[in-house]
């Protein structure tokens, strides 16, 4: 697996995930901010462990094809989930799975409970 750490992804240019040959699998630990253009390739597969959150911010894009987003031990509600902030049309989830998700609340009364950056912990 490739482990990825809690952290934001920024930057100017378009940032592409590739999938494996070999099933290898991304591994998203507490959550992972994009702000910047972000693409996963078709073959992706991404585990978020424990309360695992992927947020994509305002005016960012996030696209991708033929991706699975599961738990990293297959158990129900294990991690929060993905939110996107973004408005852009180009956020789809289209020929994907999303399993094992809503471990907790992501948005509580129509507003986020805490966002990527701010000094609450999610």
């Amino acid at each position: 697996m490739v482990e990825v750490t809690p952290s934001p992804i920024t930057g100017k240019n378009e940032l592409v995930w590739a999938g494996f040959a070999d099933k290898t699998t991304y591994r998203i630990n507490g959550v992972l901010g994009i702000a910047t253009g972000f693409k996963l390739a078709p073959g992706v597969i991404m585990e978020m462990n424990r309360d695992a959150l992927i947020q994509i911010n305002e005016t960012q894009r996030y696209t991708h094809a033929k991706v699975i987003f599961t738990s990293a031990d297959r158990t129900s509600a294990y991690c929060r989930g993905i939110i996107s902030y973004s408005p852009d049309a180009e956020n789809e989830l289209e020929n994907t799975e999303v399993n094992e998700a809503g471990s907790s609340s992501i948005v509580r009364a129509g507003k986020p409970i805490s966002r990527f950056g701010d000094p609450t912990p999610p």
